[in-house]
């Protein structure tokens, strides 16, 4: 706590009033663990790979890999497509990604690329109806990847060679119909998604054939923008509009808990992400910033004000926090000095 200068008032050269001004609380100063680019590029997601020793960031000029711990950059490539969206497959030896159509695509057909990190080149291509490719997850035993397109959940087999297609789950309602994101249970066996449609929040079934509707989570009355499990596949940290719910996994539109809202007109809760341990959940909302959450007290612990927030990663261990946003940052996060609020 500092206190400001003494505040003097004066007319015509002659003092009326003195006095100290209140305390001004200032709110601790906090640093990144490293900060992994220049802000020259709007960075639209990040990812740690499975097992934890590499982190991705995707942009609309570039797709950049960087070693965990040292930072040091081991691969940069130009993507196909302004990259939404990126996963690691494998040993962390290749990259899924997808965004929008390419230019020379017929409009409304977009696709997933499979970049071998090592050969720098696209091994295969998922091609599919939709616009956009907005969000890629893997499952927890690496065999399935699913996508978040228009207006359908895509499930694909991964194989040594790329991507086999699957029995996809479709949207309901008319209209502009799309998925925002999706989330793999930690048995895999269940698939949530966020999607602009009748249902905003569902789950779905993973089956050998590919995914079946299970039921609805949450009927959004905003925008249904993004979804996480929680460690006990028992709840869904969700980011519905402004707010942060955590929904009941277990029953079809039991009522959701509100962890709490980012603040600004235009919040959209383009991104949530649920530590390996269980105990904390962080988002990421585009007027406001990155927040970090306590979920048994359900109070946000720390929030890092960031114009254009689009993303957040935990590492395997919890160790880190990755944000991505607009600006072109890409940072990592002391996870312990966050959740202790420094």
């Amino acid at each position: 706590m500092t206190y400001s200068r003494t505040l003097i008032l004066s007319l015509l050269g002659t003092t009326l009033l003195a006095f100290p001004t209140r305390p001004v609380e200032q709110a601790p100063e906090r640093k990144p663990a490293a900060t992994l680019t220049d802000g020259k590029d709007v960075v639209q997601c990040v990812a740690f790979s499975a097992d934890g020793k590499k982190v991705v960031a995707g942009g609309d000029t570039a797709v950049r890999v960087w070693d965990v711990g040292t930072w040091n950059e081991l691969h940069r490539f130009q993507p196909k497509v302004p990259a939404l969206s990126a996963a690691f497959l494998g040993e962390g030896d290749r990259l899924a990604y997808g965004g929008k159509c390419r230019k020379d695509q017929v409009q409304g057909v977009t696709s997933v690329y499979l970049q071998d990190l090592a050969k720098g080149e696209v091994i295969d291509e998922a091609e599919m109806r939709g616009a956009y490719v907005r969000a890629l997850a893997l499952a927890p035993d690496g065999k399935r990847l699913a996508v978040a397109t228009d207006p359908a959940v895509r499930l694909y087999a991964v194989a040594d060679k790329g991507l086999d297609a699957l029995k996809s789950g479709f949207l309901r309602g008319a209209g502009d119909r799309h998925v925002n994101d999706v989330a793999f249970s930690p048995d895999g066996k269940q698939l949530a998604s966020a999607s602009r449609d009748d249902e905003g929040f569902a789950l779905w079934k993973v089956t050998d054939e590919g995914l079946a509707p299970d039921r609805t989570l949450h009927r959004s009355n905003t925008e249904a923008w993004s979804v996480a499990f929680t460690q006990d596949g028992n709840g869904v940290v969700a980011g519905d509009g402004f707010a942060v719910l955590l929904l009941d996994a277990t029953r079809a539109n039991a009522p959701p808990i509100e962890l709490g809202r980012h603040g600004g007109g235009n919040a959209d809760v383009r991104c949530v992400a649920v530590s390996p341990d269980g105990k904390l959940a962080a988002s990421a909302a585009v007027s406001d910033g990155y927040a970090v959450w306590d979920l048994a007290t359900r109070r946000r612990l720390v929030l890092l004000e960031e114009a254009g927030a689009f993303s957040v990663a935990f590492s395997p261990d919890g160790k880190w926090l990755a944000t991505a946003g607009g600006r072109g940052l890409v940072q990592v996060w002391d996870v312990a000095r966050l959740a202790a609020g420094k």
